[in-house]
């Protein structure tokens, strides 16, 4: 069938296991398909780093979900089993034959993903942003009476925000 591959041995490096402990929770979410309520079963889902560690891949079930568990990363220059920093920067891949969108965060950030929409744009969750924020403000005349007058402010949110 492949004639080179069966003239050659097959040859391959398994990285060296140090047993290190991560109590990083598995990331997991949903994705679904744009403009409807399909979820999107078969997807893959790559975890990139940025050419620090190698790459953590999974698919979609029936339902639209997936898991990741984020207890074994390997730098990809070393083979070397790495703890890294919860606040490090991913970008989370998910595609399947006819749609692909990219989601970048910080692996801590990665447990609870808000739904995603396949075929949708790009989300950027490393930018913090104050989409729905209330803020009371009292006031007194003085310290010997307790009338205090209380405001409060509501600020609905922005268009196309997530809220989680």
């Amino acid at each position: 069938m492949f004639p080179a591959l069966e003239e050659e041995p097959l040859f391959f490096t398994t990285p060296y296991n140090r047993n290190i402990r991560s109590n990083l929770r598995a990331a997991y979410g949903k994705v679904m398909l744009i403009n409807t309520d399909k979820a999107v079963e078969n997807a893959f889902v790559f975890l990139n780093f940025e050419k620090k560690y190698y790459s953590l891949m999974t698919m979609t079930k029936s339902d639209g979900s997936f898991v990741i568990p984020l207890n074994y990363f390997v730098d990809l220059n070393t083979n070397d089993e790495i703890l890294p920093d919860p606040n490090e920067v991913t970008e989370i891949e998910i595609f399947n034959n006819s749609n692909r969108v990219k989601i970048k965060a910080k692996i801590n950030q990665t447990n609870n993903l808000p739904t995603i929409i396949l075929g949708g744009e790009d989300k950027d969750l490393t930018q913090v942003e104050q989409v729905l924020a209330a803020t009371t403000k009292a006031e007194t005349k003085n310290e010997n009476t307790k009338n205090i007058n209380e405001s409060m402010l509501i600020i609905f949110p922005k268009e196309n925000s997530i809220i989680d």
